[in-house]
């Protein structure tokens, strides 16, 4: 199993000071710029106007400092590790790799030592695991599995016509022209989901899926 969180913007402090000042001249003259506005003819439009850009800005700040997102693969070709990979949902309830809740056996199998046996979860090798976290909190976004997978494209490749997707998805807070793609079947026809792993990762990826 390799697991990884995605790129992200690299703050600075000029960044995240000039961040913060632009909140707070918004908090603190809001009441200020609506009274002003208030005075124009047609204030509706401008007050909506406003309210727009707030909202805008806000989802920017979350998006882009609060939000990241987790890759994870599974691969016989890596080592397995000592601790199971788990999900767990806001309230802590562990999932499986499709976002189910486990349920959990109270007649457990233990060892001569009186340690649980792990059992094999039955996760194919070659399976994409993509996690949206908030904090410390991750919900599942999607998982693909290895027979679904077509190709996998780097960032300067372009998508040939004969696997254009009905649909894409981005699993980064980054720009999708620096993003690999990863093209797969499903119910919806093809799916591309863009996410910016590291060279490890994508190596690991093709070699597992000999792609």
């Amino acid at each position: 199993m390799l697991q990884e969180n995605a790129k992200c913007h690299k703050s600075t402090m000029l960044g995240d000071f000039m961040l913060m000042i632009g909140l707070l001249i918004i908090i603190l003259f809001a009441r200020v710029i609506y009274n002003f506005v208030l005075t124009l003819p047609h204030h509706e439009i401008f007050v909506a106007l406003i309210f727009a850009v707030v909202v805008v800005l806000l989802l920017l700040v979350y998006k882009k400092r609060i939000v990241s997102y987790r890759y994870t693969l599974f691969s016989d070709l890596i080592e397995k590790e000592e601790e199971k990979v788990t999900f767990v949902d806001d309230d802590g309830n562990e999932l499986d790799m499709f976002g189910d809740p486990i349920e959990k056996n109270e007649e457990d199998e233990f060892d001569a030592y009186g340690d649980p046996i792990k059992k094999n979860n039955g996760v194919a090798s070659g399976t994409l695991v993509f996690e949206r976290m908030v904090g410390d909190k991750s919900k599942i976004g999607e998982v693909v599995e290895p027979q679904n997978i077509l190709a996998i494209f780097n960032p300067d490749e372009e998508i040939p016509e004969e696997l254009h997707p009905s649909r894409s998805i981005s699993m980064t807070t980054l720009s999708r022209k620096t993003a690999h793609k990863v093209v797969y079947a499903s119910k919806k026809g093809r799916d591309c989901i863009y996410f910016h792993a590291s060279d490890e990762f994508v190596s690991m990826l093709r070699k597992t899926l000999n792609k």
